[in-house]
């Protein structure tokens, strides 16, 4: 193969994946997500004498549940372990997360602290947790607050790349009604975060101590309550001088904060937009989704 097809081969393999994969993909074909070793994941790269152990911290969050405040106040937890956040938008978190994952070289020098990452759970994903060790912090948020709060995200942001993602750039967006807007993420953001919490919490391993589920609310709530308790899962037993030091800091950090005000989402959406969150929510009613507000 020329190296010039070998590259449009690459770039398509690349695009499919990213479709698949990426944000508020809502008509992508899940199965593909189990499937992508077939373009070079792998994880047979952790030796056997290594398999058990633990190389260090996962976060996994989906947009706009406050990732960013928690991923700096887990930086501050944690100087001592190799941060590897990757991806520099949200359109490539998710391939980024598992490629790195997968491909990273084993054992590291020192643990390592995945940020961030917008990724739903596959077979891949379970048998990276099993083989690695690695433990896992997921974040969740009340799912009609994380739709207006990426509302408010996509009215300031000026990154069109975020916008391709959508098929809209920032100029069709900025003309488009409040109204319409809001129906547009109800209608194709909401279905991409309940296929992401769906994935996590139907599997069996939500229940094993190697996942610690965390939400924005108690995190806004009690951050010293709830960083204590992940000190303490993690075994590290943090101080509490050096907790609240780690608060103290994310408090002057950047963080990409909206409004951050619980409880916001139902009182912005109008009446149909919130039966259609609910209306989705069918497909998932096997799936404890209380975790983001959606009680059975």
């Amino acid at each position: 193969m020329t190296t010039y097809k070998r590259r449009i081969t690459e770039s398509i393999a690349q695009s499919s994946v990213r479709y698949s994969l990426g944000l508020f993909g809502r008509f992508a074909p899940t199965g593909i997500t189990n499937h992508i070793s077939s373009i070079g994941f792998s994880i047979n790269c952790i030796p056997e004498n290594n398999l058990g152990k633990s190389y260090g911290l996962w976060h996994v969050a989906a947009p706009k549940t406050g990732g960013t405040w928690l991923s700096r106040m887990l930086q501050n937890m944690y100087p001592d372990h190799e941060t590897k956040y990757f991806g520099n938008s949200v359109g490539t978190r998710q391939l980024n997360s598992m490629k790195v994952l997968f491909n990273s070289s084993f054992p590291f020098q020192n643990k390592s602290l995945f940020l961030q990452q917008h990724c739903i759970n596959c077979r891949n994903t379970e048998n990276f947790l099993e083989k690695s060790g690695c433990r896992t912090i997921l974040q969740c948020r009340n799912i009609f607050d994380s739709i207006i709060s990426l509302y408010d995200h996509s009215n300031l942001s000026s990154n069109d790349d975020f916008w391709t993602l959508f098929g809209y750039n920032n100029k069709i967006w900025d003309n488009l009604d409040e109204n319409f807007k809001l129906d547009f993420l109800v209608d194709f953001a909401a279905p991409w975060y309940l296929k992401f919490y769906s994935s996590w919490f139907s599997s069996d391993i939500i229940k094993s101590d190697q996942i610690y589920v965390i939400t924005y609310e108690n995190l806004k709530n009690n951050a010293f309550d709830e960083l204590k308790k992940v000190s303490e899962w993690y075994g590290s037993n943090i101080s509490d001088n050096a907790i609240n030091m780690v608060i103290d800091s994310s408090n002057i950090t950047y963080t990409r904060k909206n409004k951050a005000i619980v409880g916001r989402g139902k009182e912005s959406l109008n009446e149909g937009q919130i039966d259609r969150i609910y209306s989705l929510a069918k497909y998932y009613s096997s799936v404890d989704l209380s975790a983001i507000g959606i009680h059975s």
